[in-house]
């Protein structure tokens, strides 16, 4: 037996209680009940019925916020306190995928509006909800311009900068460029700030953007402004080859325009303005050349390059960026890949038994929904669909464990993954255009997903990797963040949740001098729950998306990336391909991000990880495999009626593509690992220590017979053509259901 932990479950549930609890007939077991006339004590009078829920203190803290042009904002703060209440909402929604408000404030919402809001809170007890709350937060957009475009070499330029009126701090982003520049305080009057700053002289085409920290958090960047120089100074670096093996040379080659000398460290100093030579590192470098400018008073000018020493193992990899999507399970996403490998791209050798997807269902497969009638899995019409459950309870009941024992899981335990179609419900819109229950079983294919395919076919996926538990999202992505949800099957409820405060993969980089960004496109900043949000050099290193396209694009991009990047999902303007959003506009927006690294020049000795953070309740034919638990910890917060297990089993497969120069090209890996993995790869390459003995024993994405990657030299240095993503698919939930 288990509980469905869904809205309109936990209502049905408490409005039985009620009933119950306030029924009518009683035993009178007072005394004197028998005698006429008055002579025994009347029983009791009824306690006085609860009252309802309450909502008081709803405020917002600033009530002015900053939001950039890319419709990325600052982050604000609500607060409020209710009674006698069992839940709150709040419209237009401010907490994430899969978490619950806290019945008592404050909570930080990292995904504020692009514009003026106001914002109604409820609390209901299930059955009565109280007066309804409303607060208003004001927002503002940052803007920058400048009193001219276009300048000779050796002048000034003047910003005018503007925004909200709330304490933010500025700054002045220079493109390539990762250190910003203080700007003064503006003069702040009403709603809005502005202030004015004149650059130094110039040598050299550049954009500024103007940058506004709120007090609680969160960039917003205006449009950037684009400076062209006119007779400007420049310097080319380049390396052939970039790649060498130990003891072998590389030749370096510059040109300048309008310098005065050219210097190239490390180890040959001043040179002419343009030529070459040959050098011959013992370990991965790179080389930097500096051009001083014939402008007076003029900044140097820089170009860099790396020359990667093969070390025949995973320090080629000098860069690594992974991403996180969200919902999807590998049968619905990549679930006729081996199709598309062997029968459209073509890939040399490849075969059907290459990929463990639904060619491999046995003939005639399908499963069945409550009401008896039975589909198996077809190719979706529509890449928008309602949303499904993947909670504790519901994924192990998808799943149909033989025996239904999971607290004593064996190599030789049984999943008949065949119970998709009866959670459907429970997903929180319900079933209102898919009365068959049949959507977890629609599935994508290369006509929907062009781009995904064609990466996953050049470079490396795998077909036996998961999500760390049976649950839905916050739990896995905890344990994406800190290798563990300390003791969670569900979501914590409360801000001040111990399992907010354990340390974070971020904190585990500080601590080991990892160089490291957190890129946050839409406000959705998921480390925001932790404390350690709260330390400046954490929260510092969390920075909005376009500073990564800003340094990509740059020919220092290379030397200026870090060597850990986390770019988080875009929940908050649905580009997080979750069930509800659609999967086309979502794919699109990571193309663009996997394109800026495959277009730099930190491409050479960087890998891009790709992946989901769970299967979304939606239909995968494979069962999970045993896993390490990352603690001593049980499951803490599991109740009477919850299925009951341990930490000590994976989710569903998700998918995963690996982009590299480094991947075994068209390779798909059968290592089975979750995707904890990542984090030891990071471990293991920057020297990180394990933060649990989950990602400690996670597998081997190096695995030199099973992992992803082949260090003895670079396979794909030259990028095959990829398709654009589409966004023209059908966009339409009525056509979610088994056609």
């Amino acid at each position: 037996m288990f509980r469905l932990r869904s809205a309109a479950t936990m209502a049905a549930f408490l409005s039985i209680v009620i009933a119950v609890g306030c029924g009518g007939g009683s035993t009178n077991n007072g005394t004197g009940g028998t005698g006429g006339g008055g002579g025994g004590t009347p029983p009791p009078p009824p306690p006085p019925p609860p009252s309802g829920p309450t909502l008081t203190n709803f405020t917002v803290s600033p009530t002015i916020a900053g939001t950039g042009a890319n419709g990325v904002g600052q982050f604000v703060n609500f607060n409020w306190t209710t009674t006698n209440a069992t839940s709150l909402s709040v419209t237009p929604i401010i907490n994430g995928d899969d978490q619950a408000l806290p019945l008592q404030g404050p909570f930080q919402d990292t995904s504020a509006p692009a514009q003026t809001t106001t914002f109604t809170a409820v609390a209901t007890n299930g059955t009565t909800n109280s007066q309804p709350a409303t607060v208003t937060l004001t927002v503002v957009p940052v803007t920058l311009t400048s009193n001219v475009t276009t300048v000779e070499a050796g002048n000034t330029v003047t910003l005018t900068y503007g925004g909200p009126n709330n304490n933010s701090t500025w700054q002045l982003l220079i493109g390539g460029n990762p250190n910003p520049t203080p700007l003064p305080t503006p003069t702040c009057s009403g709603n809005t700030c502005t202030g004015t700053f004149t650059t130094g002289a110039l040598n050299a085409n550049t954009t500024f953007t103007a940058a506004a920290n709120g007090p609680a958090g969160g960039q917003a960047e205006s449009t950037p402004v684009s400076i062209t120089v006119g007779g400007a100074t420049t310097i080319t670096l380049t390396a052939n080859p970039q790649n060498i093996q130990p003891g072998a040379s590389s030749t370096l080659t510059w040109a300048s325009q309008n310098a005065s000398s050219v210097t190239i460290a490390p180890g040959l100093g001043p040179e002419p303005l343009s030529g070459s030579a040959k050098v011959t590192p013992t370990q991965t470098t790179t080389y930097t050349a500096t051009a001083t400018s014939i402008y007076p008073n003029t900044p140097p000018v820089t170009a860099s390059v790396t020359v990667t020493v093969n070390t025949g193992g995973v320090g080629n990899l000098n860069h690594i960026i992974y991403m996180v999507q969200e919902n999807r399970a590998f049968d619905n996403y990549l679930g006729v890949f081996a199709n598309y490998r062997v029968n459209i791209d073509h890939i040399p050798g490849a075969q059907l038994s290459d990929v463990n997807d639904l060619h491999t269902l046995p003939p005639n497969y399908q499963i069945c929904n409550p009401q008896g009638g039975c589909f198996g899995p077809f190719h979706a019409r529509t890449v928008c669909i309602e949303n499904l459950s993947p909670s504790w309870d519901e994924t192990h009941y998808d799943m149909d464990l033989v025996g239904d024992d999971w607290l004593n899981l064996s190599q030789n335990s049984v999943y008949k993954m065949d119970r998709f179609l009866d959670t459907t419900l429970s997903g929180g819109s319900g079933d209102q255009y898919d009365p068959t229950h049949s959507r977890p079983l629609g599935y994508y294919d290369q006509t929907d997903l062009p781009f995904y395919y064609e990466l996953g076919a050049q470079f490396a996926t795998s077909d036996t990797w998961y999500s760390p538990i049976p649950a839905n999202t916050v739990p896995n992505r905890m344990y994406l963040f800190s290798a563990t949800s300390h003791g969670h099957a569900f979501p914590p409820t409360s801000p001040s949740d111990p399992a907010w405060q354990v340390e974070t993969f971020f904190r585990a980089l500080n601590d080991a001098h990892v160089t490291w960004r957190y890129y946050y496109q839409d406000n959705s900043v998921f480390l925001a729950n932790w404390a350690d949000w709260n330390d400046p050099t954490i929260q510092g290193n969390v920075r909005n998306i376009q500073e990564y396209y800003s340094i990509l694009s740059s020919p220092n991009a290379d030397q200026n990336l870090p060597q850990v990047v986390f770019i988080e999902r875009a929940s908050a303007t649905g580009l997080d391909e979750h069930p509800d959003n659609n999967i086309q506009t979502g794919a699109a927006d990571v193309q663009n991000i996997i394109t800026a690294l495959l277009n730099s020049v930190a491409w050479q000795d960087s890998a891009f990880i790709l992946t989901y953070d769970e299967g979304g309740g939606l239909f995968d034919h494979v069962g999970p495999i045993l896993a390490t638990p990352p603690d001593d910890l049980p499951p803490q917060d599991l109740q009477p009626g919850d299925q009951q297990g341990l930490f000590n089993v994976t989710g569903f497969r998700v998918p995963v593509i690996v982009i590299s120069p480094w991947v075994k090209p068209h390779y798909v890996s059968h290592l089975p690992m979750d995707y904890t993995a990542i984090l030891k790869l990071i471990e293991t390459r920057f020297n990180v220590p394990p933060l649990t003995q989950r990602d400690a024993t996670a597998g081997d994405m190096t695995d030199p017979q099973n992992g992803f990657f082949d260090f003895s030299s670079p396979q794909m240095l030259a990028v095959p053509p990829l398709p654009i993503q589409p966004t023209n698919g059908d966009c339409d939930p009525h056509l979610e259901g088994h056609p």
